[in-house]
């Protein structure tokens, strides 16, 4: 444990990135606690800072994804702001500018570092092409087939910053990186592609139509709207999407739009009634939404509204 925030940024610039560290609440509350192993290509960490701060950083060469356990994680990238409570991820890209604007006094996260070449050479064995998977600026983690994969995660650290990892350097590392990040890679792209035609894996037009249903998910889309986005024909639209992430872009909407009801529900501190927070999100008819969640969830959203 570290109390000095200029010694904490070191032990954390040394095992990540360099970075602007800055202490956001009370000095006297602030203290580094990390683990972390290093497995190459891959870095794997779980911290929390005692207070709130905020971090300034490129992330050079390599993809972070931060994965709140408690607390929560703000972030802004390229103007877009990411909320990250549990069950989600942030990601950031290589060399790209991003700030976390808070990391949370009782936030204790998994640090995830992969090496943007790795991680390339990963997708294209997995996939058979030259083409690039594009990860989104967060990932919902609230789905069974990722509780094994952040399990996973949250049991590798075991290194002190000043200490020794057995698993450095072996051929144990190695196989921990692949199976780290090949799981990522199949949790993005839902499944693996049946055969190398370009729209298999992610192609621009389905990039350009995430972003936009990320930056604006409680407008009306239809499917015509996100065609003219992307330029292609609805019906190639629609292959793209099954191929990539095996529903079609509406389907794809209605689940993002889940997610983020279920988001705001679990940090709701009452006001808000299910009705207002899935009209917020863009679902008009409540019956169906209350299907839907439950479909997704296992529980009515008025049950979790209560419990919360």
């Amino acid at each position: 444990m570290s109390r000095d925030p200029g010694e904490a940024a070191s032990l954390v610039a040394a095992i990540y990135f360099p970075h602007d560290l800055r202490v956001l609440g009370r000095l006297q509350d602030f203290g580094l606690r990390l683990q972390a192993s290093d497995l190459g290509p891959v870095t794997v960490g779980v911290l929390g800072w005692g207070a709130d701060v905020g971090v300034d950083c490129t992330y050079p060469g390599s993809f972070t994804i931060n994965i709140p356990l408690s607390g929560r994680i703000e972030s802004l990238h390229d103007g877009r702001r990411i909320r990250s409570v549990n069950g989600h991820a942030t990601v950031c890209s290589p060399d790209q500018p991003a700030s976390i604007t808070l990391w949370s006094a009782d936030c204790v996260g998994v640090g995830l570092k992969i090496d943007r070449d790795y991680f390339i050479r990963k997708i294209r064995q997995f996939s058979g092409t030259d083409d690039e998977i594009v990860l989104p600026d967060q990932l919902d983690l609230s789905r069974p087939r990722w509780h094994g994969w952040v399990n996973l995660l949250r049991a590798l650290p075991g290194q002190s910053p000043d200490g020794e990892d057995l698993l450095c350097g072996s051929e144990v590392a190695r196989q921990l990186s692949g199976a780290v990040t090949d799981a990522l890679i199949a949790g993005v792209t839902s499944d693996v592609p049946r055969h190398n035609d370009p729209s298999s894996v992610r192609p621009r037009q389905v990039t350009r139509v995430l972003d936009a249903l990320h930056a604006d998910p409680a407008r009306g889309w239809t499917l015509s709207d996100m065609a003219e986005l992307a330029g292609v024909s609805g019906r190639r639209l629609q292959q793209s999407f099954r191929t990539t992430f095996g529903v079609s872009p509406t389907e794809y909407l209605r689940d993002l739009r889940l997610t983020l009801v279920h988001r705001d529900l679990l940090e709701s501190r009452g006001g808000a009634s299910v009705r207002d927070i899935a009209a917020k999100w863009g679902f008009v008819h409540a019956g169906r939404f209350s299907l839907l969640y439950k479909q997704k969830y296992g529980q009515l959203p008025s049950s979790l509204l209560r419990a919360r």
